[in-house]
């Protein structure tokens, strides 16, 4: 068929597939629904919004597709005035359940190993983490979500407790310079007791310890880090 084309009618074919718009998932138009309803403290509909996505799509696709972009949105929406904390709250209420329910949901056998999951003194949102232990389980391994806010010497006694062969722990926000250089201290001695993984932002300060902890910037590197670590 193309050898039949003259050059002009070839090249005008390769031009129009080039500036061809991108096909968008389903879910972005459903995001933006979401965030319509969300504005109108309609909990009802964005209830409904959110069951028909987890009928319709695997949890996996639902974190990286729908869950984590409209989170980042309504993050992005409250710096611009539009969106407010009360909003927030309601949107993360509903989507914490969704995810936990998922979550609670995989079978996972008895010997599976088991990675702790937190953010430590002064962090304070932690529903991204909620949202990596789901993909966590997913991959056979048990994540034991402790939540935001988790006092160091606290951290260390769940290490002992539950015997974790991994520490992960997400710090969304950055930290000033004199709290980054005592946390830093902090979490070099939490390396030594066990691998510690840390779910940090491109630039984030942390990122300097990237000789004593992996670093996962996207949930995809998470699964990878998992995939690596618990290769049959």
């Amino acid at each position: 068929m193309l050898a039949k084309l003259s050059q002009s009618a070839l090249e005008e074919l390769l031009s129009r597939g080039s500036h061809a718009e991108p096909v968008l998932s389903p879910l972005v138009g459903l995001r933006e629904r979401y965030m319509q309803a969300l504005v109108r403290f309609d909990a009802t509909g964005m209830q409904a919004l959110l069951a028909q996505a987890a009928v319709a799509y695997p949890p996996r696709t639902l974190v990286l597709e729908l869950l984590a972009p409209t989170m980042r949105a309504i993050g992005e929406g409250w710096t611009r005035g539009e969106i407010t904390i009360a909003m927030e709250h309601l949107a993360t209420a509903q989507i914490r359940s969704l995810i936990e329910g998922f979550t609670r949901a995989v079978p996972l056998p008895p010997d599976a190993p088991r990675i702790v999951l937190a953010t430590s003194e002064g962090q304070h949102h932690d529903l991204g983490l909620a949202m990596g232990a789901l993909l966590v389980a997913q991959q056979g391994v048990e994540p034991v979500m402790i939540g935001a806010d988790v006092p160091f010497a606290d951290l260390a006694g769940v290490l002992d407790e539950t015997r974790a062969q991994i520490l992960v722990l997400a710090y969304l926000h950055e930290l000033p310079s004199a709290e980054a250089k005592r946390v830093r201290a902090r979490l070099r001695a939490l390396a030594k007791k066990v691998p510690l993984w840390l779910a940090v932002g491109p630039g984030h300060s942390l990122q300097t310890l990237a000789d004593i902890a992996k670093l996962l910037p996207t949930f995809e590197a998470l699964e990878d880090a998992l995939a690596l670590r618990f290769a049959a």
